[in-house]
């Protein structure tokens, strides 16, 4: 349901199309002002007058009981959903000025249990970029501390991960998985 405004996609492009010439970079801040959501169809809001800063650079954790919003927030940040009321801001722009394109190539999104396909360690990690070179690869696996366990695999970065992933333990595939979100 979530659709750019039509001045948005001349500026920048649609999902398909894009006007990467015109996507300014992003440095990362990203603030909810009064910020309410509530599901289509119910009457029930998950976030009421939320307010949220976050620095570029900043680690934050989501940390709460279920149903509490912690999906919630990170869908309204990906532009999955958007707010019913208040403003979500990048960079102290509304994101809704932005493409959804411009939003998703600049944000990487890791589930808690990841998806590896069938093939190499490698080619799970290009999944995000797949003209990288080793030498990308490489780097996105030491930024997410996955180069050493993967160095001391007897194929290393050859090594067959397995239907699902199901030759690695659930920390390594989490490993692989924020190798391929940051190379993408």
């Amino acid at each position: 349901d979530i659709i750019d405004k039509e001045e948005v996609i001349k500026k920048y492009g649609d999902l398909y199309n894009h006007n990467k010439e015109n996507w300014e970079p992003i440095s990362g801040d990203i603030e909810f002002n009064n910020v309410s959501f509530k599901y289509k169809n119910t009457n029930l809001n998950v976030l009421e007058n939320f307010n949220l800063s976050i620095k570029a650079g900043e680690m934050v954790a989501f940390v709460g009981e279920t149903g509490s919003g912690k999906s919630t927030i990170i869908n309204l940040i990906s532009r999955f959903y958007e707010p019913t009321e208040g403003t979500i801001t990048i960079d102290g722009i509304n994101y809704q000025e932005r493409s959804l394109s411009w939003l998703h190539h600049n944000l990487g999104y890791v589930l808690q249990t990841p998806q590896l396909f069938s093939g190499t360690i490698k080619e799970n990690i290009m999944y995000g970029k797949l003209n990288a070179t080793m030498d990308e690869v490489i780097a996105a696996s030491k930024l997410a501390n996955a180069h050493e366990f993967i160095s001391k695999l007897e194929n290393g970065y050859d090594t067959l991960v397995g239907e699902g992933g199901n030759k690695l333990s659930l920390g390594e595939k989490q490993l692989i998985s924020f190798a391929r979100a940051i190379i993408g």
